[in-house]
């Protein structure tokens, strides 16, 4: 299994089977057992977008709080990651611009995160019902006392 794959889709990572899994009323992923999850170390699977020089590139954010690379981005249409130095600083949660809204979803449907890490600002969108576990996430990989 690779690092892009290893761990299970958050509440709002969703596939076209999870889509199909919801229509049959099947057990669901939810923001509260998301947490739960993290809390016991398990690894997570986020839809996320991360603004780079050349614009934004879809991707996934992999949480895996136990592992010797607790957060990293896995771009999905190549092999190109990035692994995000602790700490790390959360700066501010957003709506994405008006311009935005094209690379990353309409306003309801995401948050932009913006954040400090590896000394550099990083902007990532992500699901809005994925922000508090991605909060929760950072909080966890941040300063001490933070």
């Amino acid at each position: 299994m690779d690092i892009a794959t290893a761990g299970r889709r958050a509440a709002g990572t969703r596939t076209f089977l999870d889509v199909l899994r919801a229509w049959a009323l099947l057990p669901q992923s939810t923001p509260e057992k998301d947490l739960a999850a993290l809390s016991r170390g398990d690894a997570l699977i986020v839809a996320a977008r991360l603004h780079c020089d050349d614009g934004w590139h879809r991707g996934s954010l992999r949480i895996a709080m136990t592992s010797d690379t607790p957060l990293s981005w896995i771009e999905r249409q190549s092999s190109n990651s990035v692994t995000f130095g602790l700490p790390v600083r959360l700066r501010d949660v957003r709506l994405a611009f008006t311009w935005e809204h094209r690379h990353v979803g309409k306003a309801l449907q995401s948050r932009v995160l913006v954040f400090n890490a590896s000394g550099h600002l990083w902007q990532m969108a992500v699901p809005t019902i994925d922000v508090p576990l991605v909060r929760e996430a950072f909080r966890s990989a941040g300063p001490p006392g933070a």
